[in-house]
């Protein structure tokens, strides 16, 4: 018998005992709900139905005792209102007959309650003018007939309350047996499992520390051992494997093991003298090698160096992630920039930036036979970017406020005094104004920028309707649409999704967009703006029948400070799609341009879905 059979058979038997001690659970609690049921059905409710004609009674007997000589017509509509709730509480008394003897006093309690009500029709109802004795009649026979019915209330209770005092002591006996009888079966079921795990125990241990005693031994350099091989489960088979593995040991011990060994020790000092970080992975992404230097620079503090593990669950970068596996799966090195290369490492009071590069290493063959990544120290650079962009943000918010007093001065120059200046004069001045107004847009776009890069602007993310955004940009450039006679047409589905987004710095990269386009596109030219949700992303499209951008000029229109001279319609300082970029991507999208040179071009972003 296989060691798996053993052991399926010794938990089906502690599995049995489980199911049989549950099976005697449910029938002791089932047994326990129905007398708790019983007492519920069968005792409870008479009582409450007693207590409700007691109720009824009495009120009937408070209506009389008010009003002996002329009872109104309000008594009696109380009396009768008294009486309904009595013979409603008489009829459930009745449904809830089970104890021997309550029969007999629910028909006593009506037939004298019948009497009851009849007497008082006698008296009150037909013949009121033989009423001077009221008082005694109700002193007489009344209230006789009412202590009698109270009296068969007391005895319906009371023989209600002993039944259900009986089938509280059966309940008690019930739980009392099943308590007992669940420590037994639990006691037994405890022994048997505790001498079933000490056989199974000593049954798996005993070969694994033979096992493990044998390996010892190899570890030592003693390839002459073997394991016995004592039975035909998996035990024997993996005395036979390790016997077999012991053998090819002893082989190849016997080849220049000295020599193999030396060279993979040059290779891994090699390895570990390199101050950038070194990983070397399997073709199955299984890391194979790695230096001192990653495990340091990636705070790889749980890796115990030698061991074997998947590097997807070493490594929590998307990108690095990604680039290793288009290369394992295409062979080819993923077309990446260098933001995408670069990965932040959380330091207790830092950040460290590090840049990666994926190259394959091929067999004779020509399959893939590792994937060699080299991790770069880039902190320092990273950290000379941030200073730059705390300058440039701190520079551009220091000149916002001469600018625009320098501003204010030429605008109250030109009100007050440009009557009074020749021609020239104030075409100079007209030209200052101008090109102050061009600098202090350069420096918001400036400060914009520093801030989007640094994270310091913080976006209001909202859930809008793509249309209405859409509306917001078209409105802001209509009129310049309309005076270059532009045809301008839009795609935005009324059902389409809502996006989450930030709406003043959506409509910006929109307008931007769209301005661009006017800027290039020729009198009488045409621009579409179009919306279509894809998976978990809207995408937001602006095209037109320009002249479309250059291959080589593509990938870097987004870049600060780029611009296009080759048409001879540079506007602004080229900040413009560099901001648009950065607010994309701190909505979690992207951004990008297809263009083919003569037929237009066409800007394409992303924002996520609600």
């Amino acid at each position: 018998m296989s060691l798996r059979k053993k052991v399926l058979l010794e938990n089906g038997l502690g599995l049995g005992l489980v199911v049989l001690i549950v099976a005697w659970s449910v029938y002791n609690l089932l047994s326990l709900g129905q007398t708790s049921e019983s007492i519920l059905r069968e005792n409870y409710q008479s009582i409450l139905a007693a207590y409700d004609m007691h109720i009824a009674l009495d009120n009937q007997d408070m209506i009389i005792r008010d009003d002996l000589r002329n009872l109104r017509p309000k008594g009696q509509l109380e009396f009768k209102k008294s009486e309904d709730i009595f013979r409603r509480a008489l009829g459930k008394a009745r449904d809830h007959v089970y104890v021997r003897g309550e029969a007999e006093i629910v028909d006593s309690i009506e037939t004298q309650y019948g009497r009851y009500v009849a007497e008082f029709f006698d008296r009150f109802i037909l013949e009121p003018s033989l009423s001077d004795s009221l008082a005694t009649s109700y002193q007489g026979s009344f209230l006789t007939l009412s202590d009698r019915i109270h009296g068969s209330f007391i005895k319906l209770s009371d023989l209600n309350q002993s039944s259900m005092y009986e089938s509280s002591l059966r309940s008690r006996l019930v739980a009392t047996r099943a308590a007992w009888s669940m420590i037994a079966i639990g006691a037994v079921v405890l022994v048997i499992g505790l001498l079933f795990s000490l056989l199974l125990s000593n049954y798996l241990v005993s070969p694994l520390k033979r096992l493990m005693e044998a390996s010892r031994l190899i570890a030592l350099g003693d390839y002459s051992v073997r394991m016995p091989l004592e039975s035909r489960d998996e035990f024997g088979q993996l005395s036979q494997e390790f016997n077999r593995m012991a053998g090819e040991l002893a082989a190849f011990h016997e080849m220049h093991v000295d020599r193999i060994l030396a060279e993979k020790h040059k290779t891994e000092a090699i390895l570990q003298g390199i101050e950038e970080g070194v990983m070397v992975l399997e073709p199955d992404l299984r890391l194979s090698t790695i230096n001192s230097a990653a495990i340091r620079l990636l705070e790889l503090k749980k890796y115990t160096p030698g061991t074997s593990a998947a590097f997807t669950e070493l490594i929590e970068h998307e990108g690095l992630i990604h680039a290793v596996r288009s290369l394992a799966e295409t062979g080819k090195i993923p077309a990446m920039e260098d933001s995408q290369r670069l990965i932040a490492i959380p330091l207790k009071q830092s950040v460290r930036y590090l840049l990666f590069s994926v190259t394959p290493a091929w067999n004779k063959e020509g399959g893939l036979a590792a994937i060699l990544i080299l991790l770069i120290d880039v902190t320092r650079l990273g950290e000379l970017d941030r200073l730059k962009n705390e300058f440039i943000m701190a520079a551009s918010h220091e000149l916002r406020t001469p600018l625009t007093s320098i501003g204010m001065s030429i605008e109250l120059l030109m009100e007050h005094v440009s009557e009074q200046l020749k021609p020239r004069e104030r075409e100079l001045l007209t030209s200052a104004s101008s090109e102050i107004k061009r600098l202090k847009t350069l420096v918001s776009d400036l400060l914009d920028l520093s801030k989007i890069e640094s994270g310091v602007i913080e976006l209001d993310f909202q859930r809008l309707q793509p249309a209405v955004v859409v509306e917001r940009a078209v409105s802001l450039l209509a009129d310049q649409m309309e005076t270059k006679k532009i045809i301008f047409r839009q795609d935005i589905p009324a059902s389409l999704p809502e996006v989450r987004a930030d709406a003043d710095k959506t409509v910006w990269v929109l307008t931007n967009l769209i301005g661009n386009a006017t800027r290039y596109v020729d009198a009488g030219g045409e621009i579409k703006l179009s919306a279509q949700a894809r998976g978990q992303f809207m995408h937001f499209s602006v095209s037109d029948n320009g002249p479309g951008i250059a291959k080589e000029h593509q990938s870097k229109i987004f870049e600060k400070f780029v611009q296009i001279k080759d048409y001879g319609k540079v506007g602004g300082a080229g900040l413009g799609l560099s901001i648009s970029r950065e607010i994309v991507r701190a909505h979690g999208g992207t951004i990008w341009v297809d263009s083919i040179p003569g037929s237009g071009s066409t800007f394409t972003f992303t924002l996520p879905l609600v």
